[in-house]
């Protein structure tokens, strides 16, 4: 594994094009600083793993693009303060659980997916997640997430065939599901 935890980068972060055959954990790391505008880059990184980022602190713009992660992206308990764009990625899970977004998250693939999971979080800015060419998921949850009277969130181009769970939140802000389908079955075997 590597492990960058307990770490703070005030500047520019460069993980591009790195190979990893274990997990990478950044726990309680501080990408940027209030102060300068900096960069922390992920382009390009094969993981064989799953890639961790807990309770850490994202005041740097992130891009994580024409990344391969084998198992999880897992991007839980985070405040992300700047904007965050996770393009052409292929992972089999994200999770943003007890995340708090302040700034912009644009999520676009085009790769099948297990589950896209944001479970109790906060989300007061845009969220777009667009998947090219109806994308098959098997879960989408955003069970007990705020949606504040600042956020947009959008979701196009994607088939969930398990389950959409939309439980216990709260929607001040918009929510928007288009060009999608809903595939899930009831007990009895009747389509919804």
């Amino acid at each position: 594994a590597v492990d960058f935890s307990h770490s703070t980068f005030k500047s520019d972060f460069d993980f591009s094009n790195t190979e990893c055959s274990g997990m990478v954990l950044f726990k309680d790391t501080a990408f940027g600083n209030k102060e300068n505008s900096s960069m922390s880059i992920f382009d390009n990184m094969q993981c064989r793993e799953s890639v961790v980022f807990a309770d850490s602190n994202f005041r740097s713009e992130v891009s994580i693009c024409k990344s391969n992660c084998k198992k999880v992206l897992d991007i839980t308990r985070c405040s992300i303060n700047n904007t965050m764009a996770i393009t052409d990625t292929v992972f089999s899970n994200l999770k943003m659980n007890y995340t708090h977004f302040y700034s912009p998250v644009y999520i676009k693939g085009a790769e099948n997916v297990e589950c896209i999971d944001l479970q109790n979080a906060w989300i007061d800015t845009i969220l777009n997640i667009y998947f090219i060419g109806h994308s098959r998921i098997q879960n989408l949850s955003f069970n007990k997430t705020i949606f504040s009277k600042n956020s947009i969130v959008s979701i196009e181009g994607i088939d969930v065939e398990d389950s959409c769970e939309i439980n216990f939140c709260n929607i001040i802000g918009a929510l928007s599901i288009y060009n999608s389908k809903i595939l899930t079955y009831c007990p009895s075997g009747h389509e919804r």
